[in-house]
């Protein structure tokens, strides 16, 4: 059973659920788009800027190690190819043959090394994006709970399509239930004012 179809299985239960209960009696819904809300979200373009700016830094950052990487590799491979090098008598040979296994143990060392720092980086990316969208969704949850208070709303259901499963479901509505611009503007109702542009210098 596909996602689709599982949805419409959620979706018809619910509404004959709600009919036979009569629970819709005098009760007040609305329906809000939670993605375009925290899209538009006046925290939101700011707090993505950064993490794409911490992706660029760690771009720069694993490419710089890589080369790093393949200027040891290369290293290695000089001092292995010297080791074959019959001219060189016992004494030569072993102090090249250790010279080329110090590069080795270097080169497996600073691997992990880049390795580990790639992996860290990555989920601490993510787990930042992730801190920021709970906060902002958070926000979003506050002010629907106070516009639903003054409103009289008995639920706000989700009509995001991104939204997994019922969060995502809408029943029905109209233009009229749809409360997703007010939510926004409530949301950057605290938005810092603009800078005021500098007028042009006279020619």
């Amino acid at each position: 059973m596909n996602r689709t179809m599982k949805q419409s299985g959620l979706i018809v239960g619910l509404m004959c659920l709600l009919a036979t209960s009569g629970w819709c009696a005098g009760e007040k819904f609305a329906v809000l788009d939670f993605e375009r809300a925290l899209k538009e979200y006046f925290k939101t373009k700011p707090a993505e800027a950064e993490i794409e700016r911490q992706k660029a830094d760690f771009k720069t950052d694993i490419e710089r190690r890589i080369k790093n990487l393949d200027d040891m590799q290369a290293k290695y491979e000089a001092a292995r190819e010297e080791t074959h090098n019959k001219a060189l008598n016992e004494e030569g040979m072993k102090t090249k043959l250790a010279d080329a296994e110090k590069k080795l143990m270097e080169l497996k060392e600073y691997q992990q090394e880049v390795k580990k720092f790639s992996d860290q980086e990555k989920k601490r990316i993510v787990e930042d994006s992730l801190r920021m969208r709970k906060r902002f969704s958070e926000d979003i949850i506050d002010v629907v709970k106070k516009y639903s208070a003054e409103k009289g709303l008995s639920a706000v259901m989700d009509s995001s399509s991104a939204i997994e499963e019922l969060r995502g479901a809408v029943l029905y509505c109209d233009s009229s239930s749809d409360i997703t611009d007010a939510i926004i503007k409530m949301l950057n109702e605290s938005k810092p004012a603009e800078p005021a542009a500098k007028p042009e210098a006279k020619k």
